[in-house]
């Protein structure tokens, strides 16, 4: 019959036995010794459950499958909630792109190609998808901060009627291109930004 045996509890050699101060020194290397062979997989301690973990990638201190499990649901859900969010924000970026994006206070208003004429009023995101000339006037009465977002979509130039930066005669030229406007009342004029 084989027993297993600690590997470093061996018997104090009698003539250790006589001098207090070498018997004391070996039973403490002989219960370092001891720990260190639990600590280093020779036991089931707490330590050696560390050690366990550290074979594995960092972050994972077990080695408990169901624990394992539990990170991974965790994982997955952050991934989904990741993938959520991108595609939120590839919608964001599409529905700017496209002038339809809507911010909380602002109205959305989409010119049709045969009007020439508009008057802004209050916070407003502007489409102008007039195929003519079309000349919008800037809110007259505007409040301090007020801003409104212009794009434009079509073939038709758009011209301001109202001051912006000290000019009277701004536009917006080509196709595609837009203007963000604030109003100060400081200054009392609209400003591009």
């Amino acid at each position: 019959m084989v027993v297993k045996v600690d590997p470093f509890l061996y018997p104090i050699p009698p003539e250790f036995l006589k001098d207090p101060e070498v018997r004391a020194w070996f039973e403490y290397d002989n219960r370092w010794k001891h720990d260190i062979w639990l600590r280093t997989g020779g036991g089931d301690d707490a330590v050696a459950e560390s050690q366990i973990g550290e074979l594995y990638e960092p972050g994972i201190q077990t080695s408990s499958v169901d624990e394992l499990a539990e990170d991974l649901e965790v994982a997955q859900e952050m991934a989904a909630q990741m993938i959520d969010l991108i595609e939120r924000v590839e919608e964001l970026e599409a529905a700017s792109d496209s002038s339809q994006l809507t911010t909380d206070g602002f109205e959305t208003i989409n010119i049709s190609a045969g009007v020439t004429a508009f008057t802004a009023t209050g916070k407003q995101i502007i489409t102008c998808n007039n195929t003519g000339a079309l000349d919008l006037t800037l809110n007259p009465a505007p409040d301090d901060a007020e801003e409104l977002h212009i794009k434009r979509n079509a073939s038709g130039a758009v011209n301001f009627i109202g001051t912006i930066d000290g000019i009277t005669t701004e536009n917006i030229g080509s196709t595609g291109d837009g203007i963000h406007l604030i109003y100060t009342i400081a200054q009392g004029e609209w400003g591009a930004s």
